[in-house]
């Protein structure tokens, strides 16, 4: 629901009256800003919706997705997708620093983000945790 009290929802994937698969995205994470009345959402897809350039992808991506309720419906104000299309990212916790930083967290297998930074020969998990 909005914090006007009007009820309000997103669904990505397949809907029987869809004529078009944006893929499945899941939450992993939220933040409100009361004073901005700004929604700040984290998780995983596997589709087009929070990255409409790019196409559907077999293994999840980290979302990113900030809407603002002080409009009527609500408006997004940023979707981005972030990560690797052959490798599983997801965004799992968010942190709002102020009004212009937030901090993401989440996990990828490796060869997925970040996890290129480590030194050649170094000993390497199967997930990794980054920020």
């Amino acid at each position: 629901s909005s914090a006007t009290g009007k009820q309000f929802g997103i669904q990505t994937g397949m809907l029987p009256s869809s004529e078009e698969d944006t893929g499945s995205s899941y939450a992993g994470s939220m933040a409100y800003d009361a004073d901005n009345e700004v929604l700040f959402l984290t998780g995983s897809t596997y589709g087009t919706f929070f990255s409409r350039t790019e196409s559907n992808t077999p293994t999840s991506n980290c979302f990113l997705g900030v809407l603002s309720l002080a409009s009527d419906p609500p408006t997004w104000l940023h979707t981005s997708r972030l990560g690797t299309i052959t490798i599983t990212e997801s965004c799992s916790s968010l942190t709002k620093i102020d009004a212009t930083k937030i901090y993401i967290g989440g996990q990828s297998e490796e060869g997925g983000l970040l996890t290129g930074l480590r030194p050649p020969g170094s000993k390497r998990a199967l997930q990794y945790g980054w920020v």
